[in-house]
């Protein structure tokens, strides 16, 4: 059954209600101080669950928050240690080249090591960009 369907039997319903029971028309009873009295005494409960909701969903939101920044600052932390091992190895890398490099008198095994080295360190270079 479509919502629309089920919104005009509901507003059919209450049409017939009102027809059948015209003192209860207006309000919860048929005397209308009886109805103030009720809604008078009804509201401040209404206000006050209303109020305890908000504070309760606002605590929630906080304590997500306060997660969601424990989180972060823990990643941020893991992410520095990881930037520092990264420009070790770079560090590594450099001191390896410039070694190799000063060397006047290379071997065929050398050139090709510094020729690895030097791609590997190209690539690394790439991944911190």
């Amino acid at each position: 059954m479509s919502l629309l369907k089920k919104i005009q039997e509901i507003s059919k319903a209450e049409e017939e209600f009102k027809l059948k029971h015209p003192w209860q028309a207006g309000g919860i009873t048929a005397f209308p101080l009886l109805d103030k009295i009720i809604d008078h005494e009804i509201k401040p409960y209404i206000y006050e669950g209303k109020k305890q909701g908000y504070e309760e969903a606002s605590n929630e939101y906080e304590k997500k928050l306060l997660k969601q920044a424990e989180e972060f600052l823990r990643q941020e932390k893991d992410f520095r240690k990881e930037r520092e091992g990264y420009e070790s190895l770079l560090d590594e890398y450099e001191k390896e080249i410039d070694f190799l490099n000063a060397k006047v008198n290379k071997t065929e095994a050398e050139k090709e090591y510094l020729y690895q080295l030097m791609i590997k360190e190209r690539e690394l270079w790439k991944l911190g960009k």
